[in-house]
């Protein structure tokens, strides 16, 4: 029994490392296509190659091209989503850097409003804060026996608790703040126009009888609101007044959402929302 485990443990590995390096292959050959339609001047089929890889591959460099290619074409709501995408990836300082003055620049050439984004502790590095918490806890109790016992004054055994103490209570923040943030980020979007509505220049948020509430630029980052299950806060619009095939046929999945620039909320279709946090499009 152990040797068969052991055995399609083996297979599955094999496998799995004969797909990684299947996709690798690929991923290079369509971003070498991209690179050379790039080159060439044919913007569209570079994007189109680009985006194949997205499907399978994730890299700060393959999303800041997008970002730089529909910002070229002036498809800022695409520009921003991808610029965003990179953004919450790890990148060097200067990647980081040159990003964010791309990000800006699109906002400026859409004239969108800067978003009031959750800044601080960083998503990427909640595990860090948290093996820090704990290895000042485990330290804490540690060092305790050595103070109980030392001959050290009890002025100096109270800084040093308190110090540690501070450094806990400092790690557990950290650890809380940046699995919030983790938590924010897979509830945003970017406000996107349809394939079939581009240009457009604002996208609708409704109440729930469908009419219009207000309107919001393709680009704007948004916040899906939560329902009381936790779950992303999502309904048909109108579906309840629906009295036959063909009207319910006109019904839409919408999401209940807030804008993170002037906090407006209201009802926003699926097809006009692109998620940032990039699994969402698969779990979603």
């Amino acid at each position: 029994m152990k040797r068969s485990t052991w055995i399609l443990g083996a297979i599955l590995l094999a496998l799995s490392l004969v797909m990684e390096a299947r996709e690798r292959k690929e991923a290079d050959g369509l971003f070498e296509e991209g690179i050379n339609a790039f080159q060439e001047g044919n913007l569209k089929m570079a994007i189109e190659r680009f985006e194949e890889i997205a499907q399978f591959s994730h890299s700060v460099n393959l999303y800041g091209n997008l970002g730089n290619l529909y910002h070229q074409i002036t498809r800022y709501d695409k520009a921003v989503l991808n610029y965003r995408r990179a953004l919450i990836m790890k990148a060097s300082s200067e990647d980081r850097e040159a990003i964010e003055a791309s990000l800006q620049s699109v906002r400026k050439d859409a004239q969108l409003d800067t978003p009031d984004i959750e800044s601080g502790f960083s998503y990427q590095h909640a595990d860090i804060w948290t093996w820090a918490s704990a290895a000042f806890f485990w330290l804490g109790l540690f060092s305790l026996v050595y103070l109980i016992r030392s001959k050290l004054s009890t002025l100096t055994k109270g800084s040093l608790a308190a110090s540690w103490f501070a450094l806990l209570v400092g790690g557990v923040v950290a650890s809380c703040k940046s699995h919030q943030n983790l938590k924010l980020l897979e509830r945003e979007a970017v406000i996107v126009a349809p394939a079939n509505e581009q240009g457009k220049e604002s996208v609708e948020f409704l109440n729930l009888s469908g009419k219009v509430l207000f309107t919001i630029r393709p680009g704007s980052i948004i916040r899906i609101d939560l329902d009381d299950k936790g779950a992303f806060k999502k309904r048909r619009i109108g579906e309840q007044k629906a009295s036959s095939p063909a009207t319910q046929a006109t019904t839409q999945e919408c999401y209940f959402a807030h804008s993170l620039a002037d906090d407006r909320k209201g009802w926003v279709r699926k097809e006009n929302l692109e998620w940032i946090w990039v699994s969402n499009r698969f779990d979603r």
